[in-house]
């Protein structure tokens, strides 16, 4: 496994977190159109989605010097061309490297 996959894969699942987030978020919406009662699960659905936004924003560091990756485009989709970073700006690792 590289440091790219690495990073990937907790990119992924940050991203899966929010997504999953926001879902709870809209179906208890729309259930909740009825009445007040359900909405403590309202402000429950918001937990996974913030979690996620803390996540992506503390969560994604370099595994070999421990630099947050979050303010880099290493948050950013892997299959972006554009965004792609190479090397970590903190220690310098090429991120192709093996763990």
């Amino acid at each position: 496994m590289t440091i790219r996959d690495y990073i990937g894969r907790r990119v992924a699942i940050g991203y899966g977190l929010a997504f999953v987030g926001f879902g709870l978020i809209l179906v208890l919406s729309f259930a909740n159109s009825d009445g007040p009662e359900h909405s403590a699960f309202f402000g429950l659905a918001f937990i996974p989605f913030f979690v996620a936004i803390a996540y992506m924003n503390l969560g994604i560091r370099c595994p070999r010097c421990k630099g947050n990756l979050a303010i880099t485009p290493a948050i950013y989709p892997t299959f972006s061309k554009k965004h792609r970073f190479n090397y970590c700006p903190y220690c310098g690792v090429a991120v192709d490297e093996t763990l």
